[in-house]
Parts: structure tokens; sequence; C-alpha cells
């Protein structure tokens, strides 16, 4: 047998994991004020420093890096709006509003973009963190629209390329930050949109993703559709004895059954029913 070394990082503690003695919790502290300096200048050009209190920004930041980095590319693209030239971190910005939160900053970046791209960010946003590009190209009928976007979301570090069509927003903060700022009702409509384009992307091996689907349809309002992959994703759980996931799952979709059970087909209902009490066995219920 090997030694495993699993590296986890989070912005909490992991409760679940803390007590364990074999888990050594770091916590990373700070960067010095020093060092804070250094990602600035490396970043902004005199000119920006100028027209910003880099005092205030450092302590806006408190040795956050991720606030500086997405500080100066704001401030670089603020610039590229007002002078038509491609981003670039060493122009400068007339800017000298600082946002409180690496949430407002996100909000900010993305207010200095096209209406087309603004588009891919939103459906970007509700298919997840990670996405396929092909996923967006059915979610807004062609790839012209996303094309443009990946060039544009990439050159200013909002989405990172992970391998192939897939890509994925570079901060989960910033992910986060977007996704809120949708408005509910067309938020849902997107969620709609995405679970028939993954529905359609992914064919035969649709049911390998069956809780991404379930979750899409469920925030889509579909609860009918949200059944139908949560029951799938619970009884594939069960079978390979992953008793948790299957019990999530299967417990999502009892709730959707126990709104109107007269509307569900009972066949769905006598499957979720058994799997779910294989699974309370399982787990001593």
């Amino acid at each position: 047998e090997l030694p495993v070394m699993i590296i986890l990082s989070g912005r909490s503690r992991i409760a679940k994991w803390s007590d364990d003695p074999r888990v050594k919790t770091i916590n990373l502290r700070p960067l010095p004020s020093a060092d804070s300096k250094r990602i600035v200048s490396e970043l902004l050009s005199q000119q920006i420093l100028h027209q910003v209190d880099e005092n205030v920004l450092l302590e806006r930041a408190e040795g956050n890096p991720l606030f500086l980095e997405e500080l100066s590319f704001l401030f670089a693209e603020k610039h590229d709006a007002q002078h038509g030239q491609p981003a670039d971190p060493k122009d400068g910005a007339n800017e000298n509003v600082i946002p409180s939160t690496i949430e407002q900053i996100a909000l900010n970046r993305i207010g200095v973009t096209t209406d087309n791209v603004r588009r891919a960010l939103e459906a970007a946003a509700v298919a997840g963190r990670q996405f396929s590009l092909a996923v967006l190209e059915l979610v807004l009928d062609g790839d012209e629209i996303v094309q443009q976007a990946r060039e544009v979301l990439v050159s200013r570090n909002i989405w990172q390329e992970l391998h192939g069509e897939t890509y994925q927003f570079r901060h989960a903060l910033i992910h986060e930050a977007i996704y809120n700022s949708i408005l509910r009702a067309r938020r849902q409509t997107i969620h709609l949109e995405v679970a028939r384009a993954l529905e359609k992307n992914l064919a035969g091996r649709r049911f390998e993703h069956s809780e991404l689907l379930a979750h899409q349809y469920l925030e889509a309002k579909a609860p009918k559709n949200a059944l139908i992959y949560f029951a799938a994703a619970g009884r594939r759980a069960l079978h390979i004895y992953a008793i948790d996931d299957a019990f999530h799952n299967l417990n999502e979709a009892e709730k959707i059954v126990a709104v109107s059970p007269r509307e569900i087909d009972q066949d769905i209902i006598y499957d979720v029913t058994l799997d779910l009490s294989q699974t309370l066995y399982h787990r001593g219920q």
C-alpha cells in the first residue's frame, strides 16, 4: 500500500475532517505589505497609480492577492473602454473609486462588456463554474457569440481554458458574483435553456450526468424533469454503494413526489420509494 496525500483548499474550516489527527490545517496568512505593493506595481502603471490612492487600495485588499489582481484588471478595462485600445494591465485607468469586495469588482468588470459577451457570461454562470463551449453554443444559437466572448473573457482573465471545449471561471467568487447578479426570472429561463442544451449535447450519456441535469431542471422550476434525473442519480449511486449520495438524490426526488403525487407516473414513485428504502437500510435507519 502507498500513502496518499490529499490537499484541499477552502474559505472556511472543513469541519467534517478538522478533528481527525491525520489532518493538518494550514491557515494562509494575508500577504505582507511589501508583497502586496509588488503585485500592484507589476500590474498597474505609474499613470494608474497616480490616479488611485495606493494606501487605500492596499488597506482595502487586506493582503488578498485575488483582490489586488481583480482590481488591477478592472482599472485596465476602464482605461480600455475610455481609450478604445486593447486591454492592457500596464495602461492607466481614470478610476479612483475602489470597490470594497471582490464581488463588487467582478460586477464592475462585467459592466465593461458588450451585450453579447454579457449573454455568454450569464449562460456560463448558470451552467456552472466549469462549462462546455458546445453547451453555450446550443443555448445562444450559434458559435459566433461564444467565440467572441471566449476571446474577450480569456484575455481578461475571467475565463480559463481547462481542456478542449471545457472552460471555467478563474475563481469561484467571480462565478458566484455573476450568477447572483442575474435577475431571478431570467436565471430560471437560462437554467431551462442550459438543461435542454446539456441533454442534447450529452445525448446517450445524459444519465451519467443525472445530478447536474436534476439541478438545472430544479432551478428551472421543472420538477417533473428534475425528478427523473434525481431518481436516476439516486439509483446509480445506490448501485455503487455511494449511500450518502444516493440518500441525497432520492430524498430530493421524494420531496418532488410529495408536492403532487397524483401528477407523477406511478412507476417512478414505486422506483423512488423502493430505492430510498434500500438506501435507508444501508444507513441503518
